[in-house]
This record gives C-alpha cells, sequence and structure tokens, in this order.
C-alpha cells in the first residue's frame, strides 16, 4: 500500500475541519436567532478569524472535508459503477445528455484541491482583477460585504435546512390527532400543546403578497402553505402566541399588507456547520469545480469502445483537479479476448502547486486509486498515469509526444475558459501568457488543438468540453472558435454532447410558469400516481429539459473525429 503518511506530508487532504467540533463557532441554529443585530455581527467576526486561521497555518479551508476511509470508500465504487445509466435526452433538441447531479461518487478526489480551489480567483472581465473565496476572508472589507447574505442563510435559513415551511395537513408532534386547518390554529396550538416540551420553536419568514418561489423552495410553488395575514399576526402577538424568536426576521416594513407571513418550524440544537459551509460557495464568489469522475468514466467507456487493442493512450491537454484522471483509473473494460484493457493516461498541466518534492498530486492520487482499486475490482495489473508541468500548448516538445505521435486513441479535456479561472499566479499559466482573448486563442487554443490532432490515430475522437464566455455585457466565442480551428485542422464535428449540472440559485429560474397534474398509467396493483408538472421558460442560457419536464442549464462537450 502506499504510504500514507507520506501522502498526507507532501500532498496534504482536506481533513474533516476542526472547527466542526468548536461550539463557539459552530453555534445552533436558535442560538444565533436569538443574537442581537450587534451580536450576530460579533460572532460572524470571530468566525471569520477562527476559519482564516486554519486555512493559513494548517491549509483547511472552510468546508465539511473528508476522511481516509471515505475516499477509499468513494475510490472502491468507482470502477463498478454502472455509468451508462446515466444518458438521458434533451427533448428540446434530441441531443444526448449525462445526467450526473445526483451521485456525487468519486467527488472525494476534490479532498487533494480543496483549498487551491478556494484560492482560485474568478475573474469576469479580461482585466485580471477577479476575486476567490480565500479574497472573502482574507480581506475583512469584502467580508463585510457577505454579511447581507450571512443574514439570509443564517437567520432566514434561505436553503431551507432547519426550519421547515408548515403546509396544510400538518400534525402536532406530541398530538398528532390536532391537525390545524390554517395558520392562525397552527399557531394557537403550537403555543397551548408543543412550546412547553422546548423540542421545537416557530419561525416566521415575511414574502411579498405576490412572491414567485424559484431556486432552492421552488417545491413551495405548488404546496398549501400556512400564511398569516396581518390581522392574524396582530392578533397572535396580543395573545403572546409569538414569543420574540419567532419573530426575528420580521421587520417593521413587512408589517402590511404588502406582506404574508409564513409558519416555519425548526428541531433545537441543530448545529450551523457543515450544512452551512454552502453559504461560502454561493454566496461569495463562484468558485472552481471539478470534473466529476464518473461523467469522464462513461464518456472513456463511449468514446473508447472501438478501440480493441491492449492499452488505450489517452491525452488530457488540461488535467486541472485530477477528476477526468480518477475517471481514468476507473476505467474497467473487458476486450473480446477475456483481458481487461489497459489505460495510459497523460496530461499536462503548468500549475506548481500539483508538483514537489519530485512528484506531483496526480501521481499519489493515481497510486492511492490504484491501491484501492486492486482486489476490489477485475484488474490484475494497476493503469498508468504521467502528467507534465508544462502548458498543452507545448505538449509536442516532450519524447513522449513525439513517442505517441499519431498512435493516440482518445484526447480529452475541459481546458481553461481564457481568463475566467486564474488557477494560479504563475506566469506559464495560458492566461498570464496570452491576456487577450485574440493571443489566447491564436497562442494557446490553436497550438494545443493542432497537438490534439498530431497526436491522434486515425479514426478517434477527440472530446471538448468548453462553453461560449461572458465578459461583461458580451460573449467570448469559445465554442465557435473551438469547433471553427479544429474543422481546419482536419477534424469532423460530430455532435455535442450536454451535460446537466447541478442546481444553482438562480440556474432553473423559469418565467410563465403553468402548473398540471397528469395521472401516471396504474400499476400492476391497479394504483396511479397524481404528478405534479411546472414548466415555463428558461431565463438562462444553454438550458435543456428532460423528460419529466425539468429545466436544467448545461455545459457542452463537443465530439470531433479524426477520420
Amino acid at each position: 500500500m502506499y504510504n500514507v503518511a507520506y501522502m498526507t506530508d507532501v500532498f496534504p487532504i482536506a481533513r474533516i475541519h476542526p472547527l466542526i467540533a468548536d461550539l463557539t463557532v459552530n453555534r445552533t441554529f436558535d442560538e444565533i436567532l436569538a443574537m442581537t443585530d450587534a451580536e450576530f455581527e460579533a460572532y460572524f467576526t470571530h468566525m471569520r478569524q477562527s476559519f482564516l486561521r486554519y486555512w493559513d497555518e494548517e491549509n483547511v479551508p472552510p468546508r465539511r472535508g473528508w476522511t481516509w476511509e471515505e475516499i477509499n470508500d468513494e475510490f472502491e465504487q468507482l470502477a463498478g459503477f454502472d455509468v451508462q445509466k446515466m444518458w438521458k435526452t434533451d427533448t428540446l433538441t434530441g441531443r444526448r445528455v449525462i445526467h450526473n447531479t445526483h451521485v456525487s461518487t468519486g467527488s472525494a478526489v476534490n479532498a487533494w484541491h480543496a483549498s487551491q480551489m478556494y484560492k482560485t480567483r474568478i475573474n469576469y472581465s479580461e482585466k485580471d482583477d477577479g476575486r476567490s473565496i480565500y479574497d472573502f476572508f482574507a480581506k475583512p472589507e469584502l467580508f463585510a460585504r457577505y454579511l447581507p447574505y450571512a443574514r439570509r442563510h443564517f437567520l432566514r435559513d434561505s436553503f431551507y435546512m432547519y426550519a421547515e415551511t408548515v403546509v396544510g395537513g400538518t400534525p402536532l408532534r406530541h398530538r398528532p390527532e390536532i391537525v390545524p386547518a390554517t395558520a392562525k390554529e397552527f399557531v394557537m396550538a403550537f403555543a397551548r400543546h408543543e412550546r412547553e416540551y422546548g423540542e421545537q420553536e416557530l419561525l416566521l419568514e415575511a414574502k411579498p403578497a405576490e412572491y414567485e418561489f424559484t431556486g432552492y423552495n421552488d417545491k413551495m410553488r405548488v404546496s398549501k402553505l400556512m400564511k398569516l395575514s396581518l390581522a392574524e399576526y396582530q392578533t397572535a402577538l396580543a395573545h403572546g402566541w409569538l414569543p420574540l424568536i419567532t419573530r426575528r426576521n420580521i421587520l417593521p416594513k413587512h408589517e402590511c399588507t404588502d406582506y404574508e407571513l409564513h409558519v416555519r418550524i425548526y428541531d433545537k440544537g441543530q448545529r450551523l456547520f457543515p450544512n452551512l459551509f454552502r453559504s461560502f460557495r454561493i454566496s461569495m464568489c463562484q468558485y472552481a469545480v471539478n470534473f466529476p469522475p464518473l461523467t469522464a468514466k462513461l464518456l472513456y467507456e463511449t468514446f473508447l469502445r472501438h478501440v480493441d487493442h491492449a492499452t488505450v493512450n489517452v491525452w488530457d491537454p488540461s488535467s486541472g483537479w485530477a477528476g477526468r484522471l480518477v475517471g481514468a483509473m476507473s476505467y474497467n473494460r473487458q476486450l473480446p479476448d477475456g483481458g481487461m484493457q489497459r489505460f495510459n493516461y497523460v496530461g499536462t498541466d503548468p500549475n506548481p502547486a500539483f508538483y514537489k518534492d519530485g512528484t506531483s498530486v496526480y501521481r499519489v492520487i493515481a497510486d492511492h486509486y490504484n491501491d484501492v482499486r486492486i482486489g476490489h475490482s477485475l484488474f490484475e495489473e494497476p493503469h498508468d498515469s504521467h502528467v507534465y508541468q508544462l502548458g498543452s500548448e507545448l505538449f509536442h516538445t516532450t519524447p513522449h509526444f513525439q513517442q505517441l505521435r499519431e498512435k493516440g486513441d482518445l484526447v480529452f479535456t475541459s481546458p481553461p475558459y481564457f481568463n475566467r479561472e486564474a488557477y494560479s499566479e504563475d506566469e506559464n499559466q495560458s492566461y498570464k501568457k496570452f491576456s487577450s482573448y485574440e493571443s489566447w486563442r491564436d497562442g494557446f487554443l490553436r497550438p494545443t488543438l493542432q497537438n490534439a490532432y498530431d497526436f491522434l490515430n486515425h479514426e478517434r475522437y477527440l472530446l471538448w468540453n468548453i462553453a461560449d464566455l461572458k465578459v461583461g455585457k458580451k460573449y467570448l466565442p469559445l465554442e465557435q472558435d473551438s469547433i471553427r480551428i479544429a474543422e481546419e485542422l482536419g477534424f469532423v464535428y460530430k455532435e455535442t454532447v450536454l451535460m446537466a449540472l447541478m442546481n444553482m440559485p438562480g440556474g432553473n429560474r423559469t418565467k410563465n410558469v403553468t402548473t398540471h397534474t397528469t395521472e401516471t398509467e396504474p400499476d400492476i396493483f391497479g394504483d396511479s400516481t397524481l404528478i405534479e408538472h411546472s414548466e415555463g421558460e428558461a431565463t438562462a442560457k444553454n438550458y435543456l429539459k428532460l423528460d419529466n419536464g425539468k429545466l436544467m442549464k448545461y455545459e457542452p462537450v463537443h465530439v470531433f473525429w479524426k477520420a
């Protein structure tokens, strides 16, 4: 087995965050609801300083982290996972869809990169002036900008993690025979029968009377919510049914007929973390994400199935956070002669953070994966990998490239989206070497695609995950330029596969929403089910529609063929 102590010393994983056990930082939801505004701000200052200290001194970023057991368990599962079931169809265009938004198996590879991913600056212009999540913690003036979002996520529970919205038909916990019909009756019954147990409490949420539910709380759109009118709210106050903590988020401006007061209920004693680590990822700024290993495994399986020799040679021009590497290490294909096909993963990436003490994080991850995998699959020998510390536009300068020239079986990558993600401040980063889009296109994009063409054998695929980039009010044509250059070099464009993305706030927003109900066909027992569907027009670019009517954003994978 690989020396875990060595791995930890050279490329440490983001372990389970120690502050989860620190009750001065990891307060309960009801504790922060009871704070004054000044106390809440003081708490957040303490929380920021505590997380930053661990980040700076021990390289532990503000997220849950992983154990070695969790990493090993995911690695064991990858090889045998049936990825073919992830294929779906976009009902709008008929294109193939990879629907991998509900299974995170393999994401434990992020344990080696979490700190760097959160330190990656995100640029929204060509000026290279973007910020990272780390910047928000390190710079008090930036953290101050986060406070309004902190109030929304921590006090109002905008992710609906702690306080459940009460809907019609909800019984009391200790008196299940009592099922209040209205919000007023629920508040009154709770005050009379439940509050004395000290297990739960109510929380009021103000919503505009014409509020449209989107994002995380989309399901609320069709629910029968318990809502207090202004008169009912005033009656409840007069009778003492609503203690101060239940009204924590009700401001004077909410006490009018323009607002409805939704009744929510929560269990006391719920800790903020690890659940609310997501607030940092969502509200501070975008963050660098990894390519899902399962999706990579599916694409390897699909676009290498016509290659039947003993070893496949695959080049990943931008190895990045090692998601495609782990997908390669989990490749599990039996050849017609009964032997197992061996995978030779070759990558390039210039980021100096990935190389140290004569090894690389890629070698550490690949070796650890092979150690875990042996004995848990059909493999008799491990797959091989080698990643070079240089930009993909220079891969042709290596002896390894010349050795594999016109012998490669697949090129598959997700290249940098020009300067959107500043992975490091190293001058060998493509956005540093080529500071304008035009120079990046000609100096990085074209040479990389040329190397891809020269690397591949005939009748082999290039998979190119790239999307147009919004800069200010315009889009840079990364897709069109990639397709045009690839075709100029001799590639044949075959199709664009759509990768469905995880739902993010705003990512699934729709307008002109309509809701209808359909009845399923009777099952073998003669029972049918009523299903509610919500449909509308997407407001975001690059969206697809699954056969269940759900709209989702996607990333394109453009598929090319070397004839």
